[in-house]
């Protein structure tokens, strides 16, 4: 609005070169902001799994979805609100907000349970809830069957449905609903990855995430295998991380053959420290913890969320380099048009 409002008032003074204001105003929409070609429609609608039963729905989406512009993002963190406007069940979310206020508390609690193996229908019934909705696809491979195991234990029939490529499990509560609805319990970090899922007999690599804790200090991961020995490796910064981020993503890699159940330590410093067994599902398996104030989390995330920084290519290279030197010219070419009428406008 104030670059509008202040290319109008200079458009006056500068007579023709005012155009060049047009034209960099179409510079800057077309190479920098990337339209139209960034436009694009989805179709809409709510899996019909959701739209056949009645009751509140708490959603589980992964807590740590990849952030930027990217249309995916938007997708992972407001399906709830996207499904809503055609299946008219109550949520958890409050749609108005921008962040994941009302759900983001209840699904941390949810899936620490399912961590842990011990999913409490009981606790999600009594705070209103009569179904848990679940989109696998928007899980990685490996926390997606740690999950899904453990949700069955909530319900072992759930309604699937995979219209419009999208899958969507819909896990019904047994437990009545009560007449007034009782918060969750407080949330805690789960003590456990994946105890209801059945572990490989051997995984080949291992890669875990830490996000959120400050790049500065030292941390490492320590795998306690079931023969008494250990295996060590520092968790160091992605590459491609920018050097000014102060809590960059940060990477330890353990490429060699590991046991499918194991015991995982994590000390990352003031960040916190997290310590529990852990069921390897997938021979390429990545483990992802968040640092919250002072305490590790282990979390579920999407396929998308990468580790390191976002790759550019030639295509969006070459615009930008195209943009960054049409803004140059432009802004040139004004400057010089702006001291050319101001001499032209001096007194003899």
């Amino acid at each position: 609005a104030l670059a509008a409002r202040v290319a109008t008032a200079r458009a006056g003074s500068l007579g023709r070169a005012g155009y060049l204001l047009l034209v960099l105003a179409l510079v800057d929409a077309g190479l920098r902001v990337g339209l139209p070609w960034r436009q694009a429609s989805r179709l809409g609608g709510a899996p019909p799994a959701l739209e056949a039963g009645e009751g509140p729905v708490l959603d589980l989406l992964p807590l740590a979805p990849p952030a930027g512009d990217d249309p995916s993002s938007l997708l992972v963190a407001r399906a709830s609100c996207v499904d809503q406007a055609w299946h008219g069940r109550a949520i958890a979310d409050e749609c108005i907000r921008t962040d994941d206020a009302g759900r983001g508390e209840a699904q941390t609690w949810l899936q620490a349970t399912l961590w842990d193996g011990q999913p409490d229908a009981q606790a999600l019934a009594a705070a209103g809830f009569s179904a848990v909705v679940f989109r696998p696809d928007l899980f990685r491979a490996g926390d997606r069957q740690r999950l899904s195991a453990a949700l069955l234990r909530l319900d072992p029939s759930p309604a699937v449905s995979t219209d419009g490529g999208q899958r969507a499990e819909v896990y019904a509560l047994s437990a009545p609903a009560p007449a007034v609805a009782t918060p969750l319990p407080p949330a805690r970090p789960a003590r456990a990855i994946g105890a209801a899922a059945r572990p490989l007999a051997l995984a080949s690599t291992l890669q875990v995430v830490l996000i959120g804790a400050p790049g500065d200090g030292e941390a490492t991961v320590t795998l306690h295998l079931p023969d008494g020995s250990t295996a060590t490796a520092p968790l160091e910064a992605a590459q491609g991380a920018s050097a000014g981020d102060d809590a960059p993503p940060r990477l330890a890699r353990f490429s060699r053959s590991l046991p499918g159940a194991l015991e995982l330590q994590v000390d990352a410093g003031e960040a916190g420290t997290w310590r529990g067994p852990v069921h390897l599902v997938e021979e390429d398996e990545q483990l992802t913890f968040e640092a919250r104030a002072g305490t590790l989390w282990p979390v579920a995330t999407t396929p998308v969320l990468s580790p390191t920084a976002p790759v550019t290519t030639p295509r969006a290279a070459v615009r930008a380099s195209l943009a960054l030197l049409a803004l140059l010219l432009a802004g040139a070419v004004i400057l010089h048009a702006a001291r050319r009428d101001r001499a032209w406008r001096l007194p003899p």
